[in-house]
């Protein structure tokens, strides 16, 4: 749904943080005021948003097994979510470049 989007967004963006700063996902989300299921899907892998994030990390792990899994579980077909993901590798390339 499109009120989920935003909070969607901040997981995805917020997921890294912990690898970019190299301190605890605790830490590094100390001060922020995020939504309690934005919380919960980063610290503890659990609520709505958490198999968008394990899908996510699927996808960058080319793990194509969970990745059918998981977009099934999200409603999502697997070849889009492929799809999808090819889409964003393309672009992080080009950004890069």
């Amino acid at each position: 749904p499109a009120a989920d989007q935003d909070g969607l967004f901040l997981v995805g963006i917020l997921s890294q943080l912990e690898a970019l700063l190299n301190v605890p996902m605790e830490t590094a989300l100390d001060g922020f005021h995020l939504p309690q299921q934005v919380s919960l899907a980063l610290l503890k892998g659990e609520g709505i948003y958490a198999p968008y994030l394990d899908l996510a990390i699927a996808c960058e792990e080319f793990e194509q097994d969970q990745i059918e899994v998981l977009a099934s579980i999200c409603g999502l077909g697997a070849a889009k979510v492929n799809a999808a993901h090819v889409d964003a590798l393309v672009w992080a390339d080009e950004v890069e470049g």
